[in-house]
């Protein structure tokens, strides 16, 4: 499937490409890459700025260009009007509203996620939460370009760990066929735009089903991953480190496979990279972090960050569950849509880019199973189509003469 795939990617591009750059999108989307095909003109100047950079660090020149650039799309949208049309020339239209300038939709977001992990940790006693992260190498975004136009951006990191969260929950179901498998992944920013990710799989005790038989020599999980994967375990190794060192060579062999695939199609040398990468620093693949959860707490030690130590007279520490912990940037983009901070105003430079990415790659914060929150679709409007975003004060008269009411 893969080699014809590449084929028709080949006679698309040489077609003419006002037809086909739909299509070529769209076949870039079913190998796996993330476009992104539409961005009002301050985000496509942000795409720019990050193009081709490996991560955009607080105090550089980009990171400033960014946050302006986000700062200046906010006024635009509040001062903006969104308008549909239909097929009898009439319009409708309403102020923009976005989960960055929109107080009810950032506490829906936040609450709806809430909702999400309480019905999962209810409905199961045992979780772990996997943080899964690339080495930060490969290039924010490189843009789209055919017959010397840009039709698109590629997030590119986005795209390499999304498809290694693929590779994984394929692995998991495998390992654990047994067993209804729910997950809850949270997207996040680090300070200077690489994302990573945490997931939470609901109803495994643990990452790998030690009462499994494995291959066809039937070998029990230890030795078939030892084996098959040439992997030195220290002395003594408890069954965390065990899982530890066998999910880092999974992923290490998901992410070569990967790469191979993504260099292939865009003709970029990311796999290279990646092993000079992996040479110069001595390691065996993607960092990763394993924790146990049991009845909605950690099970063991908590992540790094999620403890925070207070000193007011006496010193103590806080933990933060998981519930808090997978949900931090959403109560923290509401806190500041509330406090009228929707412009980025109340957030120093350091955690900037931790909300400002989801604006400038257009990521979701979260994704979840359905059947952790069953909600009921909303009915779309059956024939109104989007027209255009206008300023306010300045919305065209044949918008106005032949508008409607809501």
């Amino acid at each position: 499937m893969f080699p014809s795939l590449v084929k028709r990617l080949v006679v698309l591009q040489k077609n003419d490409l006002s037809i086909n750059s739909t299509a070529y999108i769209q076949e870039l989307r079913k190998l796996g890459l993330r476009v992104i095909s539409r961005a009002n003109s301050f985000r496509e100047k942000g795409l720019l700025i990050a193009q081709h950079k490996p991560s955009i660090k607080p105090g550089s020149r980009e990171h400033a260009d960014l946050a302006f650039l986000y700062k200046e799309c906010i006024r635009w949208w509040e001062n903006s009007v969104i308008v549909f049309y239909n097929d009898f020339g009439q319009f409708i239209y309403n102020d923009v509203s976005t989960r960055f300038t929109d107080e009810k939709r950032a506490k829906w977001n936040w609450l709806k996620s809430r909702m999400a992990l309480k019905n999962g940790f209810r409905e199961f006693k045992d979780s772990i939460m996997i943080t899964l992260t690339v080495p930060h190498i490969f290039p924010l975004v490189i843009p789209l370009e055919v017959n010397g136009r840009i039709i698109g951006f590629i997030p590119l990191q986005d795209s390499i760990i999304s498809e290694l969260k693929n590779y994984l929950s394929d692995w998991l179901r495998q390992m654990w066929k047994d067993r209804k498998i729910k997950t809850f992944t949270a997207y996040e920013y680090h300070r200077d735009y690489v994302l990573h990710l945490h997931i939470i799989i609901f109803n495994i005790p643990y990452l790998i089903d030690w009462s499994r038989k494995f291959g066809k020599k039937k070998e029990d999980a230890l030795t078939y991953y030892v084996r098959k994967y040439k992997i030195e375990l220290p002395p003594e190794a408890e069954k965390s480190q065990i899982s530890k060192h066998i999910f880092t060579a999974l992923l290490d062999k998901w992410l070569i496979e990967i790469l191979a695939k993504f260099d292939s199609i865009l003709g970029t040398k990311l796999l290279q990279t990646y092993l000079d990468f992996k040479k110069k620093h001595n390691i065996q693949g993607p960092i990763n972090e394993i924790h146990k959860i049991k009845d909605g707490k950690w099970d063991g030690t908590p992540p790094k960050d999620a403890m925070k130590t207070y000193s007011s007279g006496a010193a103590y520490r806080e933990v933060i569950q998981p519930d808090d912990y997978v949900t931090k940037y959403l109560l923290k983009i509401y806190s500041m849509i509330t406090n009228g901070g929707g412009g980025g105003g109340g957030i120093d430079e350091e955690n900037q880019a931790k909300v400002f990415g989801y604006w400038l790659f257009g990521k979701r914060f979260n994704s979840f199973s359905r059947s952790l929150l069953p909600l009921k679709k909303i009915p779309k409007l059956p024939y109104w189509r989007f027209y255009g975003i206008f300023n306010k004060l300045n919305l065209p008269d044949y918008i106005i003469r032949n508008s409607i009411s809501w």
